[in-house]
């Protein structure tokens, strides 16, 4: 056996050697092969491929997953182009953010504390003292919407009435009045703005409902600054009565 091998051996290295130099070929003794050693099966090459025929289905292209044999583990080495920190920054940023989402919002500063809120105020009430009535509305108004719960929102909306009322808007002055009795009923504008509300009433021409304001008010806060001015109310001279029915 080790002589056959031998000998198929001498035949492979002659004619490997007869296909790089063809002229040392004859150097290397030729031995026919025996019986035996033609016997030999020989294994057939490796058959490797490089591409995937387009035709093959695409299940005999996958793995066996009964198949017990190891599949290899492939493995990259090398830096990755374009740079992986960048990367691992919107990996941190993501998960930073979603850190956030699973945190309860810091809760917002009360508006008594903001000092952003006083400024405001105080700018929006220097347009009032400045006769720039319409500059006063919407500051004031917008001084409501971001601080309304602001110890000063009464007295926010009060000025909003006199804004209107200086520019002879009684309506609109009734309104922001009426608004702030029903939000700030024990406000410290309060007095103040139930007088309003009946000089308002006294220049729409309802002296009925002017009274009623200031019946109100003394009513409520006898005592005031507000119930020391107010005026005079002229009833209308009450409607005479027909005769009265006469009976038998």
């Amino acid at each position: 056996m080790r002589d056959e091998i031998d000998r198929i051996q001498t035949v492979r290295d002659r004619d490997a050697v007869e296909a790089l130099h063809p002229e040392a070929a004859d150097e290397i003794p030729f031995a026919a092969p025996t019986a035996a050693a033609a016997a030999i099966p020989m294994a057939p090459p490796p058959v490797v491929s490089l591409e995937q025929d387009p035709e093959t289905d695409v299940a005999e292209a996958l793995p066996d997953p009964e198949d017990p044999a190891p599949r290899p583990v492939i493995r990259m080495f090398g830096t990755v182009r374009g740079g992986g920190r960048n990367l691992f920054r919107a990996l941190d940023s993501t998960t930073q953010a979603s850190h956030d989402d699973d945190t309860d919002p810091p809760s917002p500063r009360p508006s008594a504390l903001d000092p952003d809120a006083k400024r405001a105020y105080d700018a929006a009430l220097s347009l009032v003292n400045s006769r720039q009535y319409g500059k006063a509305l919407d500051a004031l108004a917008a001084f409501l919407l971001k601080w309304p719960d602001h110890p000063y929102a009464n007295n926010a909306m009060y000025w909003r009435g006199e804004c209107y009322f200086a520019t002879a808007n009684y309506l609109r002055a009734s309104e922001q009045f009426e608004g702030l009795l029903l939000r700030f009923p024990a406000g410290s504008k309060v007095p103040d703005a139930l007088l309003k509300l009946g000089l308002c009433s006294q220049k729409l021409g309802n002296p009925t409902q002017a009274k009623a304001w200031f019946d109100q008010l003394v009513h409520q806060a006898p005592n005031s600054e507000a119930a020391r001015h107010i005026p005079s109310v002229t009833m209308p001279a009450a409607t005479p009565g027909g005769p009265s029915e006469v009976r038998p």
